[in-house]
């Protein structure tokens, strides 16, 4: 019998790994050809997108899409999206009750008052994407027909007004944790127990608000109260009472600094005792079974809290006095000193306490206030050595038209700032300059418009100081450090329109740096309704111009804004401001140095529009009138 084996194996088809072979060898072929292909075609389209003044495919600034758009409207998208935000705010829900906080904290009746939470460089954040996506490799150009580029947009965000704001319309709802503390019934402590409490996660509600900015993303985020803890308990003070009797009891303690004595006794003593953890390494605190939790400080008794911190607040006003520069002025061509300087000094708060509980806890009387000194940097005996020979450039505003108290608080200010000299290098802050902005100072307030009510504000007109050195420093040619447009175009200002400088305490400030190799001297003078700033110092030859303005993207007004208002009669209606119209503005300013080199900075300037704004007399406000938030936080701050 023959055996069909050997038949069956010459009629076999090729083995299956040989075809496997051939379809892979194809594949990784097609591979081959394909992705280089691919990623040159996706080059060359990259290429032609950019040539044409278009961004690339998958562009985004945080989560916002720029695909596909010129360089101009890319701009002016994102602009559009930074208002819109601007506008939104931060929408929080809690147990089903919604809240709207403003970005922008605005007085109603004066632009020159409008502080942002929030504050996006556009300018800077285009200038970065064009200048990543011209820099490209044609590898990465074909790459991005692929995947998504994300540009992080330039901003600042003021954390610390944010969490005052949140705190403000968060904490009606929140019953906070207590400490274990001190009672006194008549002359005789006790102790109180701590309790838990329920409060919100402001850090973590702070943190998703701010990432959700920088997305480009309206916040929202619904919130919700977590158990909190007293961070001092019973077991911790249980053996103080004996102490807290034999403080109550002693006395009268005293503070005392340069021959004067402030007194600390009787209800005052019992009202600001507290139980504080006491500055130090402390203790390891572990749990059951041994794990290291954290660091405890020890417990003690002594004055803390809101009470002593006030009193002591009181002290410091009268005791603390800033350092005086020597001041100068120019007379028949020479400098000569108008104000000699002086050490200043501010009570040390953390120092003083420290040592007030130490003598609290020892039995002693008095103790001695704990201050910082610290020396001017413009000494009295420079006079001789400053290098001041002639005019460098001036700065002119007009003011017409100004209430009494803005117009004395731009007095003021001008005469705070006359003879101040700004040493070779120096970066100059002009908020740190007119600071503390307060009654203290000098400051008066101007009766502006906070939600529905005429409440004075101090400091209004500040903004004139700011613009008018805007404007000096330009005609100097020295370099710009920090500069904020106003939210909204100010008459007092115009023309031209973008040549202004908002100022407000702590931020936004307007700094500049003095790239002379001398002193440069300001002088102030005020002639009817102009204030006029010069710079004295020595030419080196540098020339500074500034183009006209240009004015571009007019946004008309909203309609009329209406306060409710019980100072004026009912029915009665003023108008307080006017409309204008919002808009962009920008010019170039250029400098050209002895050596030939020339120097070129566009300021470009965005403007909301702003709507008519008139008070009408009611009886009583409606319920759902509020304050604005600008108000609140003030408020607090100044608590």
């Amino acid at each position: 019998m023959v055996s069909k084996q050997p038949k069956k194996k010459e009629t076999q088809a090729p083995p299956p790994r040989f075809a496997a072979n051939i379809a892979g060898r194809l594949l990784l072929v097609g591979i081959a050809i394909g992705i280089p292909g691919y990623l040159f075609l996706g080059a060359v389209f990259a290429a032609g997108q950019l040539s044409s003044g278009k961004l690339l495919p998958h562009t985004y600034i945080g989560a916002f899409n720029v695909s596909g758009k010129t360089f101009d409207q890319a701009r002016e998208s994102l602009q559009t999206k930074v208002d819109e935000i601007a506008v939104t705010g931060i929408a929080l829900t809690f147990q089903g009750e919604q809240f709207t906080i403003e970005t922008t904290l605005t007085d109603e009746a004066n632009p020159e008052i409008a502080y942002p939470l929030v504050t996006y460089d556009v300018d800077t954040t285009m200038d970065a994407l064009l200048s990543e996506q011209t820099a490209l490799s044609p590898l990465d150009r074909g790459l991005r027909l692929l995947f998504s580029d994300i540009m992080a947009p330039v901003v600042t965000i003021d954390n610390e007004t944010l969490l005052k704001v949140l705190e403000k319309e968060l904490s009606p709802y929140e019953t906070p944790a207590q400490n274990a503390g001190i009672v006194f019934s008549g002359e005789t402590p006790s102790l109180k127990t701590e309790q838990s409490g329920m409060a919100f996660d402001y850090a973590s509600i702070t943190d998703d608000v701010v990432a959700q900015f920088a997305l480009l993303i309206p916040p929202t985020r619904e919130v919700s109260l977590v158990q909190d803890e007293p961070d001092i308990r019973m077991a911790d003070v249980e053996d103080l009472l004996p102490s807290v009797q034999t403080i109550a009891e002693g006395g009268p303690y005293a503070l005392s600094f340069e021959g004067t004595e402030w007194k600390l006794e009787g209800d005052m003593v019992r009202l600001a005792l507290a139980f504080y953890r006491r500055e130090g390494e402390g203790d390891q605190a572990t749990n059951g079974d041994g794990t290291v939790l954290g660091t405890q400080q020890e417990v003690a008794v002594g004055v803390a809290g809101e009470p002593i911190e006030t009193w002591l607040d009181g002290i410091a006003v009268e005791i603390s006095r800033p350092a005086q520069e020597a001041k100068f002025e120019m007379q028949n061509g020479r400098v000569t000193v108008f104000q000699p300087s002086k050490n200043g000094v501010a009570l040390n708060v953390e120092k003083t306490l420290a040592a007030l509980n130490a003598a609290l806890a020892e039995g002693s009387a008095t103790v001695e206030i704990a201050v910082d000194e610290t020396a001017p940097e413009i000494k009295t005996d420079e006079v001789n050595t400053l290098g001041i020979t002639e005019l460098v450039g001036m700065g002119k505003t007009n003011f017409a038209g100004s209430p009494k108290n803005r117009r004395f608080n731009i007095g003021l200010a001008a005469q705070k700032l006359n003879g101040i000299l700004i040493a070779p290098g120096e970066t100059f802050s002009l908020v740190k300059a007119l600071s503390p902005i307060d009654k203290a100072n000098g400051y008066l307030p101007e009766l502006v418009i906070k939600g529905n009510r005429t409440i004075p504000e101090v400091g209004g007109g500040l903004c004139q100081i700011g613009t008018t050195f805007f404007r000096l420093v330009l005609d100097s040619g020295l370099p710009i450090v920090e500069r904020k447009n106003h939210s909204y175009r100010v008459s007092y200002y115009e023309p031209p329109v973008g040549m202004d400088a908002t100022i407000y305490d702590p931020k936004p400030d307007f700094r500049f740096t003095n790239d002379f190799t001398t002193n440069l001297l300001l002088q102030t003078n005020i002639d009817g309704d102009n204030l006029i700033f010069e710079f004295y110092g020595t030419e080196d030859g540098r020339t500074a111009t500034s183009s006209v303005p240009k004015i571009y993207n007019v946004v008309r007004p909203g309609p009329t804004k209406i306060i409710e208002t019980t100072d004026l009669a009912p029915g009665a209606r003023k108008c307080i401001e006017k409309a204008h119209n919002g808009s962009d503005a920008d010019f170039t300013y250029s400098v050209t140095y002895p050596d030939g080199t020339v120097k070129n900075e566009v300021f470009k300037s965005h403007y909301k529009a702003w709507p008519e704004v008139c008070l009408v007399g009611v009886t009583e406000k409606s319920p759902d009138t509020q304050d604005t938030e600008l108000e609140n936080v003030k408020a607090e701050l100044a608590d």
